[in-house]
């Protein structure tokens, strides 16, 4: 770390004094924000990016902690973890994009940065040496970045070529890169599109091992939103893409991840937690396994310890939406609000994250920017239905008015909307709660868990197909809407019956509202 001699501060990177440098074939020119590659293809980055770029690779292969990017490419001054996390994923996807570029970035959790670098050419006065580590970039490393960047994702466009695997035809790598951008776009009617592309590339190169995988954990994705009915013959492509990448590369991070996914979380949920926990044991920087354990946490209840896991993957999942609500649930509300604004700066008409940014305004009691982020059809994400934002606008002016009359057409609105889909009618049970329905609140759940002819069929839910989850959901039973059905003994009765008490005296764990329920409870 770089400390000023007077002040023993760290200095701020000033990229027009920084030497130009190289990493592999790649030759970095931070004065004027210019990489090149090999074939003289140019990337101008932003200012903030190269200055991390250039401070990983001042480190030459050591950890550069979260707190010296802070100090030295932003000036020491406040800001979340999706400043650092957009600059790393940015990088990343210049690894996979830049041909020859030859560097991956591991995270080190709760630590820092490194950057690993192929090849040392540089002037060793300036950010040259970069650490080459073991020598060339392990494949199996990259592919776990790439995973890490895919699942929905940040790595834009990673082709095989970037894995160091020359052998792969140039049509499938560019079949293997739609497939990336498509999963990045972690939206339901993406996923089919994602693993056409997958396909494609396997038949173009049938010994693409990560094709396979990739194309195995596609299907899984979608098989998300997909009805119960279908679930049997997305059963028999996801193993039959994984069996295939494991006859080629018995170890494949892309096909383990798939059937970790693949494995029920309702009423499976210490058997899922040991299954993820375990895949992160053999594979540390799977960040999409990361993302799959504080998915399993968040449904039982322990959402602290899920923010915990989420948060230095956040980015590389492609997941700040998730990580905002995890603050959120866990009291962590500033948090919240610096995870998803730095998000839609990002991706400013992403629809889970405007979703996410609506909840936010409305349940902190900022109904007027709630009804305002609505009236900006601009912004508006899209693909989504008028009769959606309608709704959203409905429950918006109740929250505001709080009078009969908005209440009734607000329930009137999430009520018609419930038995579209387990999402509308998650969101329907949290509105009850919160707008003093509590018996409706009920009535919704118990028809959510317990009755499945409660839902209409997938295909008449509409262009809007993320709503449709088949699987039950319980993490939002637990989440802080729905408070006020705490001390209803039916609320018990339903967290037994769905076999959550029993995983907790398994596991010997508690969610973080334990005390909370009890004291409702009296």
């Amino acid at each position: 770390m770089y400390q000023d001699q007077v002040t023993g501060s760290p200095r701020p990177t000033d990229l027009a004094h920084e030497p130009d440098f190289r990493i592999g074939a790649m030759e970095v020119r931070p004065s004027l924000r210019v990489v090149t590659s090999e074939t003289g293809e140019e990337v101008v980055l932003e200012p903030r990016v190269m200055q991390v770029l250039v401070e990983l690779a001042k480190a030459r292969g050591s950890i550069v902690s979260r707190d010296d990017l802070i100090a030295r490419c932003w000036g020491g001054q406040v800001v979340g973890d999706g400043a650092i996390n957009r600059a790393i994923s940015l990088l990343r996807a210049l690894a996979g994009d830049m041909p020859h570029a030859a560097f991956s970035i591991e995270t080190v959790p709760k630590v820092g940065y490194r950057l690993v670098a192929e090849t040392n050419t540089a002037d060793e006065s300036g950010a040259g040496g970069v650490g080459a580590g073991n020598g060339a970039i392990d494949r199996r490393k990259a592919l776990i970045g790439g995973i890490a960047a895919v699942c929905a994702v940040g790595l834009a466009g990673a082709g095989y070529a970037a894995f160091g695997n020359r052998s792969v035809p140039r049509e499938a790598q560019q079949f293997f890169e739609r497939g990336m951008q498509a999963m990045r776009e972690d939206d339901g009617p993406q996923y089919p599109y994602a693993a056409s592309q997958f396909r494609e590339a396997v038949r173009v190169a049938p010994e693409y091992a990560d094709g396979w995988g990739m194309l195995a954990l596609a299907y899984q994705f979608g098989s998300s939103y997909q009805p119960d009915e279908e679930q049997d013959a997305a059963e028999m492509r996801i193993r039959s893409a994984a069996d295939r990448a494991f006859a080629l590369d018995t170890d494949n991070p892309a096909a383990s991840a798939a059937l970790a996914w693949r494995e029920p979380v309702f009423r499976n949920w210490a058997d899922a937690e040991e299954k993820w926990r375990a895949l992160i044991a053999h594979f540390d920087e799977l960040a999409v396994a990361r993302w799959g354990l504080a998915w399993v946490l968040y449904e039982v209840g322990r959402t602290r310890d899920a923010a915990e896991e989420l948060a230095p993957y956040a980015a590389a999942v492609n997941r700040p939406h998730t990580l905002a609500q995890l603050y959120w649930d866990a009291g962590r509300t500033d948090e919240a609000q610096m995870v998803i604004e730095q998000a839609l700066a990002d991706r400013p008409r992403d629809t889970a994250t405007w979703f996410r940014q609506f909840w936010i305004f409305l349940r902190s009691g900022q109904e007027a920017r709630a009804l305002a982020l609505i009236s900006d059809e601009s912004a508006r994400p899209l693909g989504i239905p008028d009769s959606e934002f309608e709704r959203l606008r409905a429950t918006a002016t109740a929250y505001a008015e709080r009078t009969p009359g908005a209440i009734e057409a607000a329930m009137a609105a999430n009520l018609a909307a419930a038995r579209q889909g387990r999402r509308f009618c998650e969101s329907a049970i949290e509105v009850a709660c919160e707008l003093g329905q509590t018996s409706t609140a009920f009535d919704l759940a118990e028809s959510y868990f317990f009755d499945p002819r409660f839902f209409m069929d997938a295909s008449r839910a509409g262009k809007h197909s993320s709503v449709y989850v088949s699987a039950p959901r319980t993490g939002f039973l637990l989440a802080p809407a729905c408070r006020p059905m705490f001390a209803n003994p039916r609320y018990m009765e339903i967290l037994g019956e769905i076999g959550l008490t029993d995983y907790w005296e398994q596991t010997g764990t508690t969610p973080d509202r334990w005390p909370v329920i009890l004291a409702a409870l009296g």
